[in-house]
């Protein structure tokens, strides 16, 4: 029995349960109710009827009557039970086997209920939308098998050390039933800890939220459009944006290769240098999105029937003039990426240079380059490139510039040197730099290419912690001992164990024990206050939004205190 115990040392359990709810209640106000405007415009008697032209022309009692204010309830919750189990199974001739096992039940509820003026679709000022209710349950169970297949401690060549890794996921949703996916990786140190080569392949499945599935068709509308078909087509069409509860899950399949770098181990002029590159591909498939209008418009044929027209208006219009277009969350083909993520960290203790410690200064450079990112709208269908280009085919100008070449930032933080008043103090500038990317020519004034300028700002921060050094050693104060009693003289002269009645443990207190232990933090974002760049496509407000923002220069303070 005791071998048994023995055996279950390494190991450790871990049980968890949340729950969490939001309720809210949203109310807008100046909002038309058509009905009643209709009916005041028709109204014969002056004193009760509506009347459109001039101010002050209608009393409040007429005005009540039109303007409305409407409401809209809506609830989510999750509640979630886990539990985790993780110890080493057996011992190799390299190392022991680490496992870990865990299961998780989760129940989601999402509500959105407007009033019946919203609902209706008699409103003006107001988003019309419908209801919105859904349920879910999903169990799962996942567990993790690392396995070392070479120890450092051998010192084979070319096998310093070499770990397999082996994941596993299954879930099973009470509306889509049940999915497994795998996750491999490999980490292989070929000379010694200075240089690490690492793989993972893995796979995923994101099942839709309950908005997706079950969100209300929402009424509102797309402008401006072009209709290839139809010259009756106005430049603003009806759009009904919906949920869809015939959507299927996303999986996505995505291996990685790279190297970490740490040359300081092998040449001493380069210690505290990290180089680090890493090489992916991602392929999402069955993506759920909704459709940009205009690309629908172009690609009307791959969507049946979400293009609705009406009745031709002469010979020179067969199709007839666009009147609505159905944008549901739907299954489109697929997004193929890839790229380089890359980080440069150096870190200098300035002790290093023997005449005394002044502090610690660390710059990092880390960084995305995007070589390819394609769209497929349907699956099968032809490839469409939008690397480094606004807007990304069936995303459309949501998809922003998020698929630009080159992002990336840098940074420098000075430390100061411990056991001084500079300690504390944590400091520096990071650098963001967008790289350029096209705008879309149909959106420019003269309908040619034109480059978006990269959008490069500085932001500041500076922190100080107070960290007060312990108190000298209290004065031995009779009937307690400061380790406890394990080692009391007794009267036979020898040390025995002795556990004592009581002990007492002091701290500081005043104003040196709240300051202790806090952070005053201060900080600037985008320094110089400089403006993103502008995009013609992004015709609502003139700038990317899923890149840049327009806050200029911001202030932000911080005060925190661990206990």
């Amino acid at each position: 029995m005791a071998e048994f115990g023995d055996y279950f040392k390494t190991w450790n359990w871990e049980t968890g349960f949340r729950y969490s709810a939001d309720s809210r209640v949203e109310r807008d106000s100046g909002i038309v109710d058509t009905n009643a405007l209709r009916q005041a415009l028709l109204d014969t008697n002056p004193a009760t009827a509506f009347n459109p032209f001039g101010l002050n022309q209608n009393s409040l009692a007429v005005i009540d009557k039109i303007i409305r204010t409407t409401h809209h309830l809506g609830t989510t919750s999750l509640t979630l039970e886990d539990l985790k189990l993780i110890g080493d199974l057996f011992n190799l001739p390299a190392g022991p086997i680490s496992f870990a096992i865990g299961g998780e039940h989760r129940t989601e509820h999402a509500s959105d209920q407007p009033d019946s003026l919203i609902s209706s679709g008699q409103a003006l000022g107001a988003d019309i939308f419908a209801s919105t209710r859904g349920s879910r349950d999903v169990w799962s169970i996942y567990w993790e098998l690392r396995v070392p297949v070479t120890s450092p401690v051998w010192n084979l060549p070319g096998l310093y050390s070499l770990e397999l890794d082996y994941q596993e996921r299954f879930d099973d949703f009470s509306d889509f039933g049940g999915t497994e996916r795998p996750k491999f990786s490999v980490r292989w140190q070929p000379i010694d800890s200075a240089l690490t080569i690492r793989a993972t392949y893995s796979e995923a499945y994101h099942a839709p939220t309950l908005s997706d599935l079950f969100r209300g068709v929402a009424v509102g509308a797309a402008l401006p459009v072009f209709d290839p078909r139809s010259p009756a087509t106005a430049e603003i069409v009806t759009t009904n944006l919906s949920g869809n509860p015939n959507l299927q899950p996303e999986t996505a399949y995505e291996w990685t290769y790279g190297a970490v770098i740490t040359p300081g181990k092998w040449w001493s002029p380069l210690q505290g240098l990290t180089l680090q590159a890493d090489f992916y591909h991602i392929d999402l498939r069955a993506v759920t999105a909704i459709l940009d209008p205009q690309f629908l418009i172009n690609h009307e044929d791959q969507f049946p029937g979400q293009v609705i027209r009406g009745p031709s208006t002469g010979p020179d219009d067969p199709f007839g003039p666009i009147v609505l277009l159905l944008l549901p969350e739907q299954n489109l083909g697929r997004i193929i990426q890839e790229g380089w993520d890359y980080e440069l960290a150096y870190s200098f203790d300035t002790a290093r240079l023997e005449h005394g410690d002044w502090g610690t200064l660390t710059a990092t450079l880390n960084g995305t380059y995007i070589d390819r990112v394609s769209l497929q709208a349907v699956a099968g269908g032809p490839e469409h490139s939008v690397v480094g280009k606004f807007g990304g085919g069936f995303l459309g100008t949501a998809g922003g510039g998020s698929f630009t070449h080159n992002r990336w930032y840098a940074s420098l933080f000075y430390d100061g040197p411990a056991r001084s008043p500079l300690g504390g103090l944590d400091t520096g500038f990071i650098v963001h730099y967008i790289g350029q990317y096209w705008d879309i020519k149909d959106f420019t004034k003269d309908g040619q290419e034109r480059k978006i300028r990269e959008w490069v700002t500085l932001d500041w921060m500076l922190n100080y912690t107070f960290n007060f050094a312990a108190p000298a050693a209290q004065n031995d104060v009779p009937g307690y001992a400061k380790d406890g009693g394990k080692n009391a003289k007794v009267t036979e002269g020898k040390d025995k164990n002795v556990m004592p009645v009581s002990t007492a443990e002091y701290s500081a207190c005043g104003w040196r024990a709240w300051l202790n232990g806090t952070t005053v933090t201060l900080g600037m974002n985008n320094v110089f206050d400089l403006a993103p760049p502008f995009v013609a496509a992004a015709n609502e407000n003139g700038y990317d939004e899923q890149t840049a923002n327009i806050k200029g220069r911001t202030w932000y303070v911080a005060l925190t205190k661990r206990f």
